[in-house]
């Protein structure tokens, strides 16, 4: 909203409004909501909401506009997805933002049952896409290679020590029955 209205309030920058939120609570981002939502209705007000050039349509761009381009995808197509198709629009919005650095984000939705969904397909093609990188990964496979190596060392000093161990008893034992065999004769 900020970069269609120079002059909006620089606290209700994310950042800045959550800055000393350590752990975002919902309490917390319904508060944020409603601030939003505040100027959003204000600006809803203004007689020439519905022209492109109104701060209400330039925002309503804003936020549609880099959704629209990273999908390539059309709007008839967005508009007419079914509950999977349309959740799996995010993943790429999300890798988007965070090459931008601009992640953590949040995705509001009243439905509690479509945000479960999202989160399950977000997940779904984040585990995913780690299979695949770890699959074709050399840099992944040189460090399981590693960590393997690493626990076949650690195994045979544990081996070694365990014998070392059992070696030291035994000499122990041995040695308190010559002493026992000494004074018994």
């Amino acid at each position: 909203m900020s970069a269609v209205d120079q002059d909006l309030d620089s606290k209700l920058k994310p950042r800045k409004y959550f800055a000393s939120t350590p752990i975002i609570a919902i309490r917390d981002v319904i508060k944020y909501e409603t601030e939003l939502k505040r100027i959003l209705l204000e600006w809803r007000q203004e007689p020439n909401y519905s022209d492109p050039t109104s701060r209400f349509r330039r925002t309503v761009a804003v936020l549609e506009d880099p959704l629209k381009a990273s999908l390539s995808t059309s709007e008839e197509l967005i508009e007419n997805a079914d509950e999977d198709q349309f959740n799996s629009l995010f993943t790429p919005l999300l890798a988007d933002l965070n090459a931008q650095n601009q992640l953590p984000a949040i995705l509001f939705n009243f439905s509690r049952e479509h945000c479960e969904s999202l989160g399950k397909r977000i997940s779904k093609d984040l585990e995913a896409a780690e299979d695949k990188w770890r699959r074709a990964s050399p840099a992944y496979k040189e460090r399981v290679a590693r960590a393997k190596a690493a626990e076949k060392s650690a195994a045979k000093k544990a081996k070694a020590v365990e014998s070392s161990t059992v070696n030291r008893k035994q000499e122990e034992e041995a040695a308190r029955m010559g002493v026992v065999e000494e004074t018994s004769t």
